[in-house]
């Protein structure tokens, strides 16, 4: 629990940083720092959920059809509000390397999770949830690097 206390604590820093949101580009770097806190806590919530499921005793089946119907809703709860702050912002029209790789990797996230769900391939379920992890993963580096990019450079393009 203590590296996600630090984990927040640097995001808490970066927030600081963005300072004035009256600028676009403020606007713009506050929803890219909401889209990482977002899509990390997609992770953070999701990982923890076969733990507990295995810990009150499911089935591995079971397990990894909780995990995915838990992780499947927070998904696109936090794409949903990541869309939102784009298009209040302005941000979409701004980030092409976020909707370049970003978007896409929104595929590699649902598939697994839709085929544990449904249990259609139970004796890779573990896999199959993984992948779906770590393409999240990969959407929130995606959108930490526009974000400190943005930062360290305000003048370079997305």
């Amino acid at each position: 629990m203590a590296e996600l206390g630090i984990g927040f604590a640097g995001f808490s820093a970066l927030a600081g940083v963005i300072g004035d949101r009256t600028q676009p580009t403020s606007r713009h770097n506050l929803a890219r720092l909401l889209a990482v806190v977002y899509a990390s806590l997609v992770i953070v919530v999701s990982a923890y959920v076969p733990i507990v499921a295995t810990h009150f005793g499911a089935s591995e089946r079971l397990t990894w059809q909780l995990a995915s119907a838990v992780a499947l809703p927070l998904n696109w709860l936090g794409m949903g509000a990541m869309i939102r702050l784009g298009r209040r912002s302005g941000l979409h029209g701004a980030d092409r390397l976020f909707t370049c790789l970003g978007y896409p990797l929104e595929v590699i996230v649902e598939i697994p999770l839709f085929i544990n769900l449904f249990g259609l391939l139970p004796e890779q379920a573990f896999a199959l949830f993984l992948t779906s992890l770590l393409a999240v993963l990969g959407q929130t580096i995606v959108a930490f690097v526009v974000l400190v990019t943005t930062l360290l450079r305000p003048d370079a393009a997305t």
